[in-house]
């Protein structure tokens, strides 16, 4: 597992009753990232190569062809009817692949997650005037998994991936969901995908501490505190305002 020091990943919650219903149940959301507030997210770039014989050796590999001792500017040439007729039918081949699999992939679904769960902006923008919740996810089961949940890159570019790597199936997942925008850099953010959207169960997410907004009411405070049990040691928590800082400090609550 990569990033081993963060052991717990955080996810900020308005108060909501799908929302506590979902915590309750033990489920998750994952939310079409096509529909977020920022219209960048999960752009991909993919790079073609103009040289022809980049085309073919991927034909060759994807199709496992023997050419035994010539080389690929061999079977190019043999193959080639010197119009490019041959670059153009292999290319469109795999534009058209791609395609497919950027369609397949706007099916997909994310839950956002933060290291951070005393940021004072996602408290804003999140938690609907301090009166929601956070909640703090132990980093085991798939969440521990580096194919499908990662740390979120941000810069100032789209990524991109060569035409190559994408048809290889190399780190799609990551390139698409796990780059945005600079400017969102302060959340923190990691992604969890999955392979499409809407309510989710059956992944045993332990929670490890639940915090309170500055203005959560009482009674969402004490249903959620239901949730503990004999199997789960979870910390409660809430935010306070530091005394010298402009920041939250948490305090522990019973």
């Amino acid at each position: 597992m990569l990033y081993p020091e963060v052991r717990t990943l955080y996810k900020y919650y308005p108060p909501k009753e799908n929302r506590i219903e979902t915590i309750l149940k033990g489920n998750l959301y994952f939310s079409d990232p096509r529909k977020f507030n920022d219209p960048f997210d999960s752009k991909l770039k993919i790079v073609e190569n103009s040289n022809p014989l980049y085309y073919m050796k991927i034909f060759i590999e994807e199709n496992e062809i023997d050419i035994g001792k010539n080389t690929v500017e061999d079977v190019m040439k043999m193959m080639s009817d010197g119009k490019g007729e041959l670059k153009k039918s292999i290319l469109e081949k795999y534009r058209r692949t791609v395609k497919f699999f950027s369609k397949l992939m706007d099916k997909y679904g994310v839950v956002s997650f933060t290291t951070d769960p005393a940021n004072t902006l996602m408290w804003a923008h999140y938690t609907v005037n301090y009166t929601g919740f956070c909640v703090g996810y132990k980093r085991d089961g798939i969440l521990s998994s580096d194919a499908f949940c990662f740390p979120v890159a941000y810069s100032r570019y789209y990524p991109s991936i060569q035409l190559y790597d994408f048809l290889q199936n190399r780190n799609i997942m990551n390139y698409r969901f796990g780059t945005k925008n600079l400017e969102w850099a302060y959340e923190n953010e990691w992604r969890l995908v999955g392979q499409r959207t809407g309510i989710e169960s059956g992944y045993s997410m332990e929670i490890s501490e639940i915090i309170f907004g500055l203005n959560t009411r009482s009674e969402i405070i004490e249903r959620l505190k239901k949730i503990r049990n004999s199997e789960m040691n979870i910390i409660f928590r809430k935010i306070v305002q530091s005394k010298s800082e402009y920041k939250f400090d948490l305090k522990k609550v019973e």
